[in-house]
């Protein structure tokens, strides 16, 4: 137990700077590769995150008179995450971002 403890500890005190090592514009928890390969693998943490991240960007244009994001309603989840992936396979050279960036250009 106290070894899984320690271990659990390294990896998330490190994991910021793997994750900034991995992304060339400014430090990330998560990067565009790493959600990119989750979105391929089909896992949750795939639609959370882009999910989470154009809500947030959805949110924060309420002010804005001319809003750069706009998922129309009755649009699944699953058809966001597609669109998102076929996004990013036209322009794999943004893997190398952070993920909240992948996905802002994606809402772009």
């Amino acid at each position: 137990m106290r070894l899984r403890l320690t271990l659990v500890s390294l990896v998330v005190s490190f994991a910021p700077a793997l994750a900034q090592s991995e992304a060339l514009k400014y430090p990330a928890y998560y990067t565009g590769v790493r959600l990119y390969e989750a979105c391929k693998a089909e896992a949750p943490d795939c639609t959370a995150y882009v999910m989470a991240v154009a809500d947030t960007i959805s949110v924060l244009e309420t002010e804005n008179s001319t809003p750069t994001i706009c998922i129309p309603s009755g649009v699944s989840a699953r058809q966001i995450i597609l669109s998102f992936q076929g996004f990013v396979a036209k322009n794999p050279i943004m893997l190398s971002n952070p993920a909240a960036d992948l996905v802002r250009g994606w809402t772009a």
